[in-house]
């Protein structure tokens, strides 16, 4: 695992078709973990934000991020669902013990979808946000796509 792998939750696909969702209207929102992408067990059923350690707010880290500038489009067969960057200033008090990223539906009674692993080293080492700015770029293909078969 690396630094931005993503992991998507295999109930996801279901809940989706299910309504589960209404991505196109309900509110995402990101929030930093303690749990390494290795632990995280993406086969769990209906995967929420109490399964998992929220890393503390502090410094500049208010205990998550809006997603902003949300989008779900549609080209041809595929339907991408997108989102801007992420972006936080270090500060001497931001957390320091962040292993994962995870985005949260929080209009869904606050469904996970999918993880990113926030660390360069198999969820040993926490990226330095004392010291470092830190900006997560949202793939350029989107959080995740659906196409059809």
């Amino acid at each position: 695992m690396a630094l931005g792998t993503i992991y998507g939750f295999n109930d996801v696909t279901k809940q989706l078709g299910d309504g589960s969702y209404t991505l196109a209207s309900d509110t995402l929102s990101f929030y930093f973990i303690t749990e390494t992408a290795s632990a995280i067990n993406l086969d769990a059923s209906n995967p929420v934000l109490t399964d998992f350690t929220q890393v503390a707010s502090g410094g500049n880290y208010t205990g998550s991020f809006a997603g902003a500038s949300v989008t779900w489009t549609r080209s041809t067969i595929t339907s991408t669902y997108d989102a801007a960057d992420l972006s936080l200033l270090k500060d001497a008090s931001n957390p320091t013990t962040v292993k994962s990223l995870i985005a949260v539906d929080t209009t869904a009674s606050n469904k996970v979808f999918c993880a990113w692993d926030m660390t360069t080293d198999n969820g040993v080492t926490a990226p330095d946000l004392v010291n470092n700015d830190f900006t997560f770029t949202v793939n350029a293909n989107g959080i995740f796509r659906v196409s059809k078969v």
